[in-house]
Order: structure tokens, then C-alpha cells, then sequence
């Protein structure tokens, strides 16, 4: 589900990149703002008033349930905007939402994952900036658009938004990965947004109708017999002590205080010792509750109930959203289900409004909130396109060697080595840079000079940043690791000209201490050169690896070289900051 799992540390920059996208947003508002009203006030250009309607004022005829409907996914918009906006999405969104949704996925849906983790982690900053503005920007422009045409345009948005981020984001709800269920957000909380917004969509008669409620509570009650479904299907593993047991301990595990958290333990307790009761427990209450919906009888009893459900799932099943993971993007399924019920229930007969205008004090800054809400969008959509066509290359680097993968806090390995200079060195020399590093055979004539020239190139790039920084190899040939060896590779490749260069090697048990600490294995065969990862360690100034990202960029091919060159140097100036 969204937002499992724990972020690793923020990217630096984010905020303030963020902070001048928002900047962009207000110039901009600000600008129309004041054109506008010059242009009012230009002669000629006064017009005599008609009754129109305030931006935010409900229009003539509006149902107070579609009122309330707005008014609460507006908002929702907006908070899953600020959700958004959490520091750990930059590095979490790709690394524990988009990866945990790859398991079981069919291979077309893996691919389209797998396109969007190499995208993100290319971009993880524009990219996070811009979801931030989409959402914020769609929920003022429903908020404080009203029933006019920047209302309605924002709606429009959040359908095309949503129907991208609930094929992408939320993996179609996992209901093609084995182990969806209903009390875990199958089939997405976004999928009860796109509902929401084609109700919003709808005619005003037909909300003054009691059509709306019955409409209403039938998708309400096909919801919960899809879930009954699903959760009786014997391949989901919900028959099994595992299968629940091991989701109940899932969300229990996310942060959060104790009392929230025991029930769910208890759940989970309960799910491994009697998988069987528990399951056909769930699968006759959502189907009675499906049906009875259905069946429109007693409705508001239903209705109660099947709130009630939701509230219990809410708890047990989604943990409110993992709130606490702070890589939550929504509060899941079930308040968004049981806000339309709250919809449902209410009369539209006796609360619509009069099909007149009652004169009412303008609210305040609504006008100016609606057109921010559609900036935010415009420049959010100017910022995701401007990353794709200028840093591009990432991708292709991402594609071929994979994603960053975030290591944790590491500290580096202590072990004395020698550099190509002669002099014993460890790791912790250079504990006030961050360090780069890499392991290269000094006698392969194939990826080591490659990798060799692509830390030339990002050491060029960074031009007066390139003193804050080390790029450290290790030899990583068993047999040809001797000085001479080492010299005569940095010769060849024009390297002692580059100052904060270094290449280490030492005996063959000092190196194979060092590469045992990286979890690496050189294998040298009877032919040809040494075979290892070709991997690249990025580390923080304190000596703490934090990264590493795997280079196998062909020497036949330029544009994927210049792909890991501007990577390798995104990364390092991202540590940086």
C-alpha cells in the first residue's frame, strides 16, 4: 500500500528547490493579479455589474451534499499535496512505494514500474516539487474555483491526474499483484478520488435528486463485494496464517504510538492462528454489507455499518494511511469511501439551495487562490517537462545499470591501504570530503579507463566544488595490483593531472579485507580480464557510505557514457548541498 516502509534521508536542496518553484507560483499570481485589475481600470473598460456569483460561493441550485463532496476532496487534494511534500519523498517515493508495488506484478506493469523508479530516481527533486504543486494546485482550483470555470477545470485535472497516479502511483491498486485486499486500499484510495470527481461532474438536477444518494450507495456496495470477492479467492494466500498475518505485521511496525499499534498486533495474532474463521469472517462482512447497500433498504442502517467497517479497516487494516511512514501520499481507502456514504446521507431535497442568488460578502482571496491552484499546476507540468528534456541522460544511465540504491548510514571500512604515491592511506583521510569511489583493474583496456574518464568528466563539471570532493579507486586485480601497475594506468589515462585523484592498491590480503567489506568478489579467469561489479560508492564528508550506484555504461555507446558523467555528478553535488 502507499506510503510502507521507512524514507532514507532527505535529498538536500529539495526544500529550497520547492521554496522557488512556490515563488515562480506567487510572482506569477501576483502579476495576473495586478494585470487584471489594471485592466479594469483602463477606460472603457468598466462594465456594468451582473449578479454573477463569487468565486467559492455555491452556484444557484447546488446541492449542499455536492457542496460538501467539493469542498472535502478539494481539501484532500490538498493535504495529499502537503503529504507530498514530506522530506523523505524524494528518496522514499521510488525506493518504498513504486519498489514495494513491483512484487507479483504482472511484466508489462514491472516494465512501467520499473521506467518510473529509473525516472524518479533521476529526478527526484523536480519530480517531487512538481507532484507537490499538482495537488496543492488542484485542490485550490477546486476549492476556490466554486461552480465556475477554474472549479470545473480543476476537477478535469484531478480525473487526469488521478488516472495517472492510480495506473502508476498506486500500481492499479495492486489488483493485479497477488495478496489485494479491501482492508488494505485495494483497489486505491485515488480510484475513490476519480469517483468523486465524475459525481462533481454531474448535472445540478441531478443532484437535487434522491437518484444521487441510490447511485452513491450502489458503488459504495459493489466496492465492498468486490473486496468480499477478492478476499475469498484462495490464490490471494488469505486462507493461510501468512497471508493476512504478515500485512497485519506490516502496518503495526509503521511509527506510531503504542495504543494505535496493539490492535493491529492483536490482528495479526488472531490472522496467524485462525486464518480460516478471521477470512470468512471479512468475506461474509463486506458481502453482507455489499449487498444490503445494494438492496436500498434501510439504507441509512447500512450505511452506519458500513462506516463503522470502514473505520475498523482504517485502524486495523490501512494504519490511517501509515501516516507515521512518512512516505504516506494518501490516507488511504476507506475515509475517502466514507465520506461519499456522508454524502449520501445527506437530503438533497431539503438542502439544496434556492435557485437564486442570495447576495453574500465576497470571500476574500478566493479569486486569487483559484488562478494560484491553476499556476501551480501550469509551472508543476513546465517543471516535470523541463527535467525530462534537459537531465534525460540519467535515465538512460538508470535504465542499463539501475537505480541509486541507498545503502543507510554506512561508516567505511578502516583498512590501510597505499596510494599510488607510495604512501599508506585509509579511507578516514579524507573524512572531511565526501568520497567517491570506485574499484578498477589497472590493466583492463575495457570499462576501468571508461569509468576512469566519466570521474575526469564530473570532476571538470564541478569546477569550484571539485576541493569539497575525493575520487578514490581501489585496485581490484588479485594479480596485477603492484605500484607500477597503478602509475602506468594513471599515466596512460592522463590522471595525475587531476589533484584530488587517488588511486589505492596494497597486498593481496590487505585488498581482499577491503573488497570483502563491500561484499564484492573478483573473479579472474584463465582469459581475458578481472570479472567484478563495476559499481561506484558515493559517501558523505564523516567517511559514511550512503550510496551506490552500479556503471555499466559500453564504451560503443556515447550517449549512455555522458548519461553516468551527468548521474555520477547529480549525486555528487546532491550530497553537497
Amino acid at each position: 500500500m502507499p506510503g510502507m516502509g521507512l524514507g532514507p534521508q532527505t535529498i538536500g536542496g529539495f526544500y529550497p528547490y520547492l521554496l522557488g518553484e512556490l515563488a515562480v507560483v506567487v510572482a506569477v499570481v501576483i502579476a495576473i493579479m495586478v494585470g487584471r485589475s489594471v485592466w479594469r481600470a483602463a477606460p472603457g473598460m468598466t462594465r456594468e455589474r451582473t449578479p454573477e456569483e463569487p468565486a467559492g460561493i455555491p452556484a444557484a441550485g447546488s446541492s449542499r451534499a455536492r457542496l460538501v463532496l467539493r469542498r472535502a476532496i478539494g481539501s484532500l487534494w490538498i493535504v495529499d499535496g502537503l503529504l507530498q511534500a514530506q522530506p523523505s519523498m524524494p528518496n522514499g517515493f521510488a525506493a518504498n512505494v513504486l519498489t514495494a508495488s513491483l512484487h507479483g506484478q504482472p511484466w508489462w506493469m514491472a516494465n512501467v514500474l520499473t521506467w518510473e523508479i529509473y525516472l524518479w530516481q533521476a529526478h527526484p527533486i523536480p519530480l517531487a516539487a512538481a507532484t507537490v504543486l499538482v495537488q496543492i494546485g488542484i485542490g485550490a482550483m477546486i476549492l476556490a474555483g466554486g461552480d465556475g470555470r477554474v472549479g470545473r477545470l480543476g476537477i478535469w485535472v484531478s480525473l487526469g491526474w488521478g488516472m495517472v497516479v492510480w495506473a502508476g502511483g498506486e500500481a492499479m491498486g495492486g489488483l493485479l499483484a497477488p495478496g489485494a485486499t479491501e482492508m488494505m486500499g485495494a483497489p486505491g484510495a485515488v480510484l475513490a478520488y476519480l469517483a468523486s470527481a465524475l459525481l462533481l461532474l454531474a448535472p445540478k438536477e441531478w443532484w437535487g435528486s434522491r437518484r444521487s444518494q441510490r447511485v452513491i450507495r450502489t458503488g459504495v456496495g459493489l466496492l465492498l463485494l468486490l473486496g468480499a470477492l477478492i478476499q475469498a479467492v484462495p490464490g490471494e494466500g488469505f486462507w493461510r496464517g501468512p497471508g493476512l498475518a504478515a500485512m497485519f505485521r506490516a502496518m503495526a511496525a509503521v511509527p506510531q504510538p503504542a495504543a494505535l499499534a496493539s490492535p493491529i498486533r492483536h490482528a495479526a495474532g488472531l490472522a496467524a492462528a485462525w486464518p480460516i474463521p478471521l477470512n470468512l469472517g471479512l468475506v461474509v462482512a463486506m458481502a453482507g454489507l455489499g449487498v444490503g447497500l445494494l438492496l436500498g433498504r434501510a439504507s441509512r442502517a447500512w450505511s452506519v455499518a458500513a462506516m463503522v467497517w470502514l473505520a475498523v479497516t482504517w485502524w486495523v487494516g490501512q494504519d490511517f494511511g501509515a501516516l507515521g511512514s512518512r512516505t504516506a501520499t494518501d490516507p488511504n481507502l476507506a475515509p475517502i469511501v466514507a465520506l461519499l456514504l456522508v454524502v449520501a446521507w445527506i437530503n438533497p431535497a431539503a438542502n439544496s439551495i434556492p435557485h437564486r442568488w442570495r447576495p453574500a460578502r465576497r470571500i476574500r482571496g478566493t479569486e486569487g487562490a483559484a488562478v494560484a491552484g491553476l499556476v501551480a499546476c501550469v509551472v508543476a507540468g513546465a517543471t516535470g517537462l523541463t527535467a525530462l528534456a534537459t537531465r534525460a541522460a540519467t535515465t538512460a544511465a538508470l535504465t542499463i545499470g539501475g537505480p541509486l540504491v541507498a545503502t543507510g548510514p554506512v561508516p567505511l571500512p578502516s583498512i590501510r591501504l597505499i596510494d599510488q604515491a607510495g604512501r599508506p592511506v585509509e579511507l578516514s583521510h579524507w573524512s572531511d570530503r565526501e568520497v567517491v569511489l570506485t574499484f578498477l583493474d589497472p590493466v583492463s583496456s575495457g570499462a576501468a579507463p571508461i569509468i576512469a574518464q566519466q570521474l575526469v568528466a564530473v570532476d571538470r563539471g564541478l569546477g569550484r566544488l571539485r576541493h569539497r570532493v575525493e575520487f578514490v579507486a581501489v585496485a581490484s586485480n588479485p594479480v596485477y595490483r603492484s605500484l607500477a601497475v597503478v602509475r602506468s594506468f594513471d599515466a596512460e589515462q592522463h590522471l595525475a593531472r587531476v589533484a584530488n585523484w587517488t588511486f589505492l592498491t596494497g597486498s593481496l590480503a590487505q585488498l581482499e579485507r577491503f573488497w570483502s567489506a563491500f561484499h564484492l568478489v573478483m573473479i579472474v579467469p584463465s582469459l581475458g580480464g578481472v570479472e567484478q561489479p563495476q559499481v561506484i560508492y558515493f559517501a558523505r564528508p564523516g567517511g559514511v557510505e550512503e550510496w551506490w550506484a552500479e556503471d555499466v555504461a559500453p564504451s560503443d555507446n556515447a550517449a549512455v557514457n555522458r548519461s553516468y558523467i551527468t548521474l555520477i555528478e547529480r549525486q555528487v553535488r546532491t550530497i553537497l548541498r
